[in-house]
Parts: structure tokens; sequence; C-alpha cells
């Protein structure tokens, strides 16, 4: 006769307690507000004037970025950058693709998020400085993301759906974006 006291082995768990936000790393571009991250990338400010810091600025972005997932609900983002010039390598804003490509995969991963509002500050009505917000149709289906861009200045102009500019960012999106998401892997 076997004993009564056996136990079965212990499982194990694969499920990781999360970091409370107070004991998540600091990065420069990212604060939490309740349930609100606000994510700020800024490829025109001092502390980002090289292309290798901001490499290493957007590296530690998306390192400490998961640790956020299970606090927020909504994610603002706000975008800017510089007017491109022709004398501008292709290979930065092919980066600066893959940059965002790279945020919007980690936020796909984001289990409570509900809402992504996206704002590009521009220093001119220039659509190419609104472009890497077309990385927003990558965001996981149902997700809700608005956009809205800010002359500076000027008040916030929210973009409708139905709106010319949501076209554009459509076809950004499908003409610049996916190709690089197939890079990406």
């Amino acid at each position: 006769m076997g004993s009564k006291n056996r136990r079965a082995p212990p499982v194990k768990s694969t499920e990781v307690i999360p970091k409370e936000p107070s004991e998540i790393e600091t990065h420069p571009g990212m604060i939490l507000t309740g349930n609100i991250l606000t994510i700020t990338i800024d490829y025109c400010s001092p502390e980002t004037q090289t292309e290798s810091s901001k490499s290493q600025f957007i590296e530690s972005l998306l390192k400490i970025l998961p640790d956020y997932a299970p606090w927020a609900k909504i994610i603002q983002l706000s975008i800017h950058t510089d007017i491109p010039s022709k004398e501008t390598p292709n290979n930065i804003y092919f980066t600066r693709i893959n940059d965002m490509n790279s945020i919007v995969k980690q936020l796909n991963k984001f289990k409570k998020l509900q809402q992504v509002r996206v704002r590009t500050l521009v220093d001119q009505y220039n659509f190419s400085q609104m472009k890497l917000a077309a990385a927003m149709y990558g965001l996981r289906l149902g997700l809700v993301w608005r956009f809205s861009y800010v002359l500076k200045g000027e008040m916030p102009v929210m973009v409708s759906l139905d709106d010319n500019v949501m076209g554009r960012l459509w076809g950004v999106w499908k003409k610049e974006f996916l190709s690089r998401l197939e890079v990406l892997g």
C-alpha cells in the first residue's frame, strides 16, 4: 500500500512577478502617471545630437519599456523629428522606421493596453515630420490609436480617420514600414 503523504512534484511557475513602478529603471523618454505611460522621442533634442546617442536612447528605451506592460493602459507617444533634407542619408530614416517598428512590436505585447495617443511636433506644416506616426498601423487589431500634430506655438490638431493625412500615413505604412518589418523579423 502506498503512503497517503505523497505529493506531486511542485509545478514551476513561469509567471514573472512584475516590477513595481517605483522599481523600474528610469528613462528620460518615459514617465508613468497612474496608468498613462508618456513616451517622448525627440530626434532633435541636444541629448540625442549624434546618431550614436540616438541609438543608445532607443536601445535603453526598448530595454525598459516591457517593464511598464503590467501598468500602462494608455500610451501617449510624442515624436519630434527634423525636417529631412536631400542630404539626409536614407539609412538614418530607415533606422528611425526600425525604431518605431520596434516600439510598436513591444506595445503589441502590452496586455492591458487600451489606447495609444500619438502626437508629432512639427516645425511647420510638413508631412515628412509626421511620417513616423505611420508605424501605428502596425498595432494589434482592436487597439485604438489617435493621431494629432502640433505646429510649434499652436494648439494640437486632431486628425480624424477620414482625414487626408491618415490616408497618406496609411500609404507610408504600406510603402515604407511593412518592408522594414520583414527586415526586423
